[in-house]
């Protein structure tokens, strides 16, 4: 019997070894085809992208034609290319939001170094002229907040606020940002500090602009304006603010209805 169980086991490890033998030519075989595959996708994209130029040559203010030149050039992996008929674009045209924001977003992704930031920065004062978008402009705020040193994330986010601060349905997302960025300055300071003054105004600065705006939830940010006047200035200032405050309330009911509107149709 025992000698009959050692043949049979004998003839089952020659076939498995026989089908492992299988199993990793045919695992080397769909490497191959998976090889080949990628080959094909790319000189596929090769020759759709040879196609393009030469339509964007014969009709450069195409801009769909563009849009698919530079998507075609993406799946090459071919990033200078990619950059250079986003610039070519820009040449002929304004650049829509969207497409604006797929570059920013791969740019921002890409720089580590201070001058490839700058570069960045000018990008999105370059799709700033372009365009008023607010996705734009939140991706720009998310770049501000990582500017480093205080003051260079400070000179990033007025930017930012210079464009989108009024804006009623997405303004206060930035106020607040800039608003979180000089109390946590104001926290590292003590009372008998030569700047905690100066420090104190940014902050009061920042909450009197939320609540002094017609912006949605604006009303938020009262309680911590009146916590830091009632420390720092007498009852006529608050009450100064507070006329500012009501006012805004007002012209915010007055245009929300058109605010609604706009959304609606977007």
């Amino acid at each position: 019997m025992a000698i009959v169980e050692d043949d049979v086991r004998n003839d089952s490890e020659e076939e498995n070894e026989i089908e492992v033998a299988v199993e990793d030519e045919d695992g080397e075989q769909d490497s191959g085809d998976d090889d080949s595959d990628d080959d094909d996708k790319e000189e596929a994209l090769e020759t759709k992208v040879a196609e393009l130029e030469r339509r964007i040559a014969e009709d450069p203010y195409n801009y769909d034609d563009h849009i698919e030149l530079i998507q075609a050039l993406w799946g090459l992996s071919e990033l200078e290319c990619w950059r250079s008929a986003f610039e070519q674009l820009q040449q002929i045209s304004l650049i829509q939001a969207e497409h604006w924001l797929m570059r920013l977003q791969t740019e921002v992704s890409l720089a580590h170094t201070e001058e490839v930031r700058d570069q960045v920065t000018e990008l999105f004062q370059q799709a700033s002229l372009d365009c008023y978008s607010i996705p734009i402009l939140t991706c720009w705020l998310g770049w501000a907040l990582e500017a480093g040193a205080a003051d260079a994330v400070r000179a990033a986010l007025r930017r930012v606020l210079r464009l989108g601060g009024a804006h009623p349905a997405h303004g206060k997302v930035y106020w607040d940002a800039y608003a979180e960025l000089e109390k946590g300055q104001l926290e590292n300071l003590s009372e008998d500090d030569p700047s905690y003054k100066e420090q104190v105004d940014r902050l009061l600065f920042c909450y009197e602009e939320i609540v002094s705006r017609p912006l949605v939830g604006a009303a938020d940010a009262w309680p911590s304006l009146e916590q830091l006047v009632k420390k720092h200035h007498d009852d006529k200032y608050l009450d100064r603010i507070k006329k500012q405050h009501e006012a805004a309330k007002e012209y915010l009911q007055k245009i929300t209805p058109f605010e609604d509107k706009i959304l609606e149709s977007e």
